[in-house]
């Protein structure tokens, strides 16, 4: 047998491995508790702390998925990349977690995995949870995936002819979705605003043609769209530099504008400070303070769209809130923002932040209620 030099460092990297003691292990981090759950009952911590992502159980491929070093997904194999890169949504992480939750033991307490589904919600037609086994991978069906009413996905599967093969609807609910309940919910969303560093600066270039006058006339506004009503809005304001250049409005001169840009994108470069209380469920709050870019950083990266909306102001003070909402997942994170106008004029400062997260959208009656 010849082993090139290639085969030699597989095979010591193998052994290597395999000797390791399991103090030594590489720490997994997983995105959610469910998942850590999932992994030990498949007693593949271990596996996948070495970079192995390749598994089977009861004759079916699991699928593995890590981001930055964190698992956020395992579940059946069901679902191939190119529809899940056509549809970008979190269905696909979510049927064949389910499926695969569905013959672990003890995933849930006192309760199976299909019941509990079915008791938040989940409706199939022409087949039951384990009908994705077969339906999902079968490419003689198309596949489509609707949102009919901002509430519920529903994927339909149909033959050649047009006639539906499967379809299973559910709530768009965060915890439904990532299997998590609130508490959980809460305590990563703190662990991950108290750790964001990396702030992604916007870019975008806008000109003329894209910018409509405010009734400010010395301030032009990028539309953006209206949430619940026309004041409450993702709309971004802009002072002209020249004839064909703008920016981002950040002076003394506008400041609800200026607060605006502030906290929905992260262009302008700043020394602002947000202090935060973020509400807890159990009544458990909890408090810290950070640079205002990540902050806002933070939730645009989880695919959060800002809109803001003036709740009042006056001279001294602004109070306002800021939703971040999350259409795919189903959920918006309410913060009523309170900022001394002064700091608007000083280009530095606090501004308070009551963070409400992981609402429903589906159950918003009010934005403004406290």
């Amino acid at each position: 047998m010849v082993v090139d030099r290639r085969g030699i460092l597989l095979i010591l990297t193998s052994l290597w491995a395999v000797m390791l003691p399991a103090t030594m292990l590489p720490v997994v981090n997983y995105a959610t508790d469910r998942l850590e759950l999932i992994a030990s009952k498949l007693r593949i911590d271990d596996a996948i702390g070495r970079g192995d992502t390749t598994f089977t159980h009861n004759g079916c491929p699991v699928h593995v998925i890590k981001d930055s070093g964190i698992v956020t997904h395992i579940g059946y194999r069901l679902f191939v990349n190119n529809e899940r890169e056509l549809f970008d949504l979190p269905v696909f992480d979510f049927l064949e977690r389910s499926a695969l939750e569905a013959d672990l033991p003890g995933i849930l307490k006192d309760v199976t995995v299909e019941r509990s589904l079915e008791e938040d919600g989940v409706r199939y037609a022409n087949g039951d949870l384990r009908s994705l086994l077969t339906v999902a991978p079968d490419k003689t069906l198309s596949l489509a995936i609707e949102n009919p009413d901002g509430r519920n996905y529903l994927l339909r599967w149909t033959d050649a002819a047009g006639n539906v093969a499967y379809a299973v609807t559910f709530p768009i609910f965060y915890d439904l979705l990532h299997g998590t309940e609130m508490k959980e919910n809460e305590r990563r969303l703190w662990e991950g605003l108290s750790q964001h560093s990396i702030v992604h600066r916007d870019t975008l270039q806008v000109d003329a043609s894209m910018l409509v006058e405010s009734p400010d006339s010395a301030v032009m506004v990028l539309e953006g769209d209206q949430y619940y009503f026309p004041d409450n809005n993702s709309n971004r304001y802009y002072e002209s530099v020249d004839s064909a250049t703008f920016k981002l409005v950040c002076s003394d001169d506008h400041p609800l504008y200026s607060l605006a840009n502030l906290v929905t994108s992260t262009e302008i470069v700043n020394n602002y400070k947000v202090r935060v209380r973020l509400v807890g469920y159990d009544y458990s709050d909890r408090y810290f303070t950070m640079p205002l870019s990540e902050f806002v950083d933070y939730f645009i990266g989880k695919g959060c769209k800002p809109y803001f909306g003036v709740i009042e102001a006056d001279s001294k003070k602004i109070t306002a809130l800021l939703t971040m909402k999350n259409e795919k997942e189903g959920y918006c994170h309410n913060i009523r923002l309170t900022a001394p106008t002064s700091i608007i004029l000083i280009e530095n400062g606090e501004i308070t932040a009551r963070i409400t997260p992981y609402i429903p959208i589906s159950r918003i009656l009010s934005l403004f209620d406290d």
